[in-house]
């Protein structure tokens, strides 16, 4: 399997280390909680074209590994992420 992103002119392979913390990191990611916020973030990410390349969560904290696109902004994909997460729980 092919990692990089093959463009019209160029190939990349733009990856973030990303992390989303509860706030004032109470243990809530357990459970079905847990399941619905992966699903949530793979959904979201699809949608926009990232590829969570591995994402792994803890009671308090969710680490996501995500390939992007040399188009899209960190700043938006957090923002993205963030809002599209915390509103469907």
């Amino acid at each position: 399997m092919d990692q990089y992103q093959h463009r019209r002119h160029n190939k990349n392979l733009l990856m973030a280390h990303l992390i989303f913390a509860t706030k004032y990191h109470k243990a809530l990611l357990t459970g079905a909680i847990r399941d619905d916020i992966k699903q949530f973030l793979y959904d979201i990410s699809r949608e926009h074209h990232w590829y969570i390349r591995r994402m792994e969560t803890d009671r308090d904290h969710v680490h996501i590994l995500l390939q992007y696109n040399p188009s899209d902004s960190i700043t938006a994909i957090v923002r993205t992420l963030k809002r599209n997460s915390t509103w469907r729980i």
